[in-house]
């Protein structure tokens, strides 16, 4: 599989923990290109943007002055701040690490506490942090509510920039996380889970942010497959989760219902989630005058939260898309900017030529 290209922030000088950064986004399946200021020229072809760790962001950004801040590299900030404008209007995935998360904030309106006591102990997991249920980081790191994590800094988030929600607390409840109120991959952390990447819990922060700048998606009908043949598409395509848009998630065959299904895939390794009641087909009085419904959107938009955090392949029973409600839901995911893939069989796609190609529908 191609490694699609990430970016990764600098000042001009030797970036501390460089080598941890790009084995993160290497071992996640990303390729890590170094972005120091004045390298406009690499831009081309990143995906997604890695604002990494580093000193502090000087405080006349956000109209303070300087009382505890040190180390600022001020050519550094305006080129974040800069990169942050534009990968955010382009929609490109972000996410930020310790000074990104605080960079990040200041970008977008937000102020900084410039020195506080007690978070800089190391390397290690050294405190404990609490997660909103539900939130992007919640899912990435498998619906867990509190975790260790390690801690080096001294500035923190103090006024929230209004485009961010903070979905993580330290005990002594400073922001830990915070991440974008909109459809996109926008998430910032202060700890260091570059350094955490033996953990496949941490590992998977930068799995999802890789996938989240692939942006790509598969299809997939169950049609009359035997449940090896199933799996090993799945596995050829490295597919982690199906995501099951059947409006009624029954079958002929035992392990294609939906319960059964489910079980199965869990035992071997992929997750599994029905969404058939908001994506299911069957509709009245036909699939295209539904999409126009807050009912599809909202499925819609917990369809993209889900294939931002794994790679997702969206399945209902017709083995050809053609004849299937699924080229609908494709086309709405097009439309934002995701590449669909529509599997017929190992090896073998097909590719519409465009929408009009499709005169007839058929529910599933």
């Amino acid at each position: 599989m191609e490694r699609v290209r990430i970016g990764i922030t600098k000042g001009k000088g030797k970036l501390s923990g460089e080598e941890h950064y790009i084995m993160a986004i290497e071992k996640a399946g990303g390729e890590a290109v170094l972005l120091p200021p004045d390298s406009e020229e690499e831009l081309e072809g990143i995906k997604g943007l890695l604002l990494a760790g580093g000193g502090d962001v000087d405080p006349s950004f956000y109209n303070e002055r300087d009382e505890g801040s040190d180390n600022i590299d001020r050519e550094r900030d305006e080129w974040e701040i800069e990169l942050i404008e534009k990968f955010g209007e382009e929609g490109k995935p972000i996410l930020g690490i310790c000074r990104g998360i605080q960079v990040l904030n200041v970008a977008l309106g937000g102020s900084l506490y410039q020195d506080i006591k007690g978070h800089s102990c190391g390397k290690e997991l050294c405190h404990l942090i609490t997660i909103k249920e539900g939130s992007l980081l919640y899912e990435i790191l498998g619906g867990v509510e509190q975790i260790e994590v390690n801690s080096s800094h001294h500035q923190a988030i103090k006024d929230l920039a209004s485009s961010l929600e903070a979905t993580a607390w330290s005990e002594d409840r400073y922001i830990e996380a915070v991440e974008g109120k909109g459809e996109e991959f926008l998430l910032g952390v202060q700890f260091h889970p570059e350094r955490l990447i033996e953990n496949e819990v941490f590992l998977n922060m930068f799995k999802s942010f890789v996938n989240a700048c692939r942006k790509e998606i598969f299809t997939l009908g169950t049609s009359k497959r035997s449940l090896e043949e199933f799996t090993n598409i799945l596995k050829h395509y490295e597919i982690e989760e199906v995501i099951d848009v059947r409006r009624f998630p029954t079958s002929k065959l035992e392990w294609f219902k939906k319960e059964n299904l489910k079980r199965e895939l869990r035992e071997r390794g992929f997750s599994y989630i029905w969404m058939g009641e908001k994506l299911g087909g069957y509709r009245s009085p036909n699939y295209e005058a539904y999409m126009s419904s807050e009912e599809f959107n909202e499925g819609l938009r917990k369809l993209i939260r889900r294939a931002l955090i794994k790679k997702a392949a969206i399945v209902c029973a017709e083995i050809v898309p053609w004849r299937c409600h699924r080229r609908f839901i494709s086309s709405a995911l097009a439309d934002k900017g995701w590449q669909v893939r529509h599997i017929l069989e190992i090896g073998k796609e097909w590719k519409p030529k465009s929408s009009q190609e499709l005169p007839f529908e058929q529910d599933t």
